[in-house]
């Protein structure tokens, strides 16, 4: 499981490990295969498509967010493009929280509910070209049920 999400974490130099993602994505455990899964989804994602989902799950093997301590949090990279306008909704049946950092890990937003109770939203301009992080954690300190990510 510590290895899919390592792999489920990655940036710019993703395309390398298409291989082991496809490989991943044939593990007995559901949630490797949906980490696995979600990291292909980014990598072969197209930065000028503006709509985009990732399904995934948050769970106690996770690490805690630098940010809301205590807070199990998943990382999903996301190449943008200076000037775009991006909506970013996290739904799930649990009470979410959303945050959105650039590639040096500086928050630039978050959101707890603006997506309505218990779903958070992010409308952002990215200032600049680049991958920025979507950290999905919780509003609660618990694991949680599958999330999706548009």
């Amino acid at each position: 499981m510590t290895a899919a999400r390592a792999l489920g974490n990655i940036g710019p130099d993703a395309k390398a490990a298409e291989d082991a993602l496809a490989k991943a994505e044939k593990d007995d455990d559901a949630n490797v295969r949906a980490i696995a899964k979600a990291a292909l989804t980014q990598i072969k994602s197209d930065p000028n498509v503006k709509e985009f989902q990732v399904q995934g799950v948050l769970t106690a093997g996770d690490p805690f967010d630098k940010v809301r301590q205590q807070m199990y949090h998943v990382v999903h990279t996301y190449q943008m493009k200076k000037g775009t306008q991006y909506q970013i909704d996290l739904t799930s049946q649990w009470d979410n929280y959303l945050r959105l950092e650039n590639a040096q890990g500086v928050q630039l937003a978050f959101d707890d509910d603006s997506g309505g109770f218990p779903n958070a939203r992010i409308i952002f301009v990215a200032p600049a070209d680049g991958w920025y992080r979507i950290i999905v954690t919780s509003f609660s300190p618990r694991p949680a049920d599958p999330t999706r990510c548009a």
